[in-house]
């Protein structure tokens, strides 16, 4: 009968992580970066412990789930507010008691983000559901743009349109991996002002963010790599954008733009630009991530279904911990959302987890 144990990231064996990167390797489902050990063990050494419950039968593993473990004993996503996919890492069509498994690990409950609605291990009937967007480059940049037109799309063609024009009058250069310190600094800047105008709280707004950030920057294997594309106009950063990529899949984690030169859409510009390099390389997935930003379904030319919800044993804890999910959400999209931000201390320490402390303007990135 299959056993549960917990282990600290680091403890994992070499013949553990073999079969994570076999398993990761093949299996569709799991192409995104944020599945790559690599991913996990950056997120152990600067975020703090990062466990994984490893379902195993006689000395074999069979499933992993990694996680970080609440003070209230409930299971979050690894790098939880940024983590665009996580879930279980295990070979296709393996069956688990996720019962025995939050019993063995310790755990009341796990909350999910972005599990892919395929693992139906986890996945809950009551969960809600949402499309996670990529542009398809299988056939090449060309044969992308052909498809976005051939559907009724011109965002794509205005798009390049402008971007020819932009670059004749702004002297215009692009950079798929550019050196990253100003950029990473630049791009948070942005992110940054965007979301306090929008009174949204984020972990881009937290001082770790920046060091976890920059640990992925210097983390380059075969299966994985992160570093920030520039698109230039006239010796300026135009716009801005943190790249993911584990093997034939990449992922825009954050981009951001210089609002002066907004008319030229940078940001979208940008967009096409690293799917038209990256293609080029063999990339045949750029994942823009879950949302119905007019960005990513004017671009997107593909989806795949994630789910969020929390998973346990029913119990009073367990009710109180989904409801306080929820409260939350209806608050977000609620009228109360202006008077809610005068609770930004709390809802950082939600966001950041016990360990948040308010930033010194030494170390603020905000």
């Amino acid at each position: 009968m299959p056993e549960v144990r917990t282990l600290r990231f680091a403890e994992l064996s070499p013949g553990d992580l073999a079969c994570w990167d076999a398993w990761q390797r093949a299996d569709s489902t799991l192409d995104s970066p944020c599945f790559r050990p690599e991913f996990l063990a950056v997120a152990d050494q600067v975020m703090g412990p990062v466990e994984v419950a490893v379902i195993h039968e006689q000395g074999e593993p069979l499933a992993f789930l990694p996680y970080q473990r609440s003070c209230f004993g409930v299971a979050r996503p690894v790098v939880s507010g940024m983590n665009d996919f996580h879930g279980l890492i295990a070979p296709c069509g393996t069956q688990i008691d996720l019962q025995q498994l939050l019993r063995g690990s310790g755990l009341v409950a796990a909350e999910f983000q972005c599990v892919p609605a395929s693992q139906h291990n986890l996945v809950q009937d009551h969960w809600q559901k949402h499309e996670s967007h990529y542009l398809d480059l299988a056939d090449g940049f060309a044969a992308y743009c052909k498809a976005r037109k051939s559907v009724g799309s011109e965002t794509v063609e205005k798009t390049l349109r402008k971007g020819r024009r932009f670059e004749r009058e702004q002297n215009a250069r692009f950079e798929l991996r550019a050196p990253s310190e100003l950029p990473l600094k630049l791009l948070l800047e942005w992110k940054n002002k965007q979301h306090a105008e929008l009174g949204v709280v984020t972990p881009l707004q937290s001082p770790a963010t920046q060091r976890l950030l920059e640990g992925f920057l210097r983390t380059k294997t075969e299966r994985f790599e992160a570093f920030l594309s520039v698109l230039w106009g006239d010796d300026l950063p135009a716009g801005i954008a943190y790249i993911l990529r584990s093997g034939p899949t990449a992922h825009c984690w954050f981009l951001g733009y210089d609002e002066q030169f907004a008319r030229s859409s940078p940001g979208l510009l940008l967009l096409l630009k690293i799917a038209e390099a990256l293609a080029a390389e063999g990339v045949t997935r750029l994942h823009l991530g879950k949302g119905n930003e007019r960005f990513k379904t004017s671009l997107a030319s593909g989806q795949v279904l994630v789910a969020e919800g929390m998973a346990g044993e029913t119990s009073l804890a367990l009710s109180c911990l989904e409801a306080w999910r929820l409260t939350k959400q209806w608050v977000k999209r609620s009228p109360l959302a202006i008077g809610v931000r005068m609770l930004r201390p709390l809802r950082k320490w939600w966001t950041y987890g016990e360990g948040y402390r308010p930033p010194r303007a030494a170390d603020s990135i905000e």
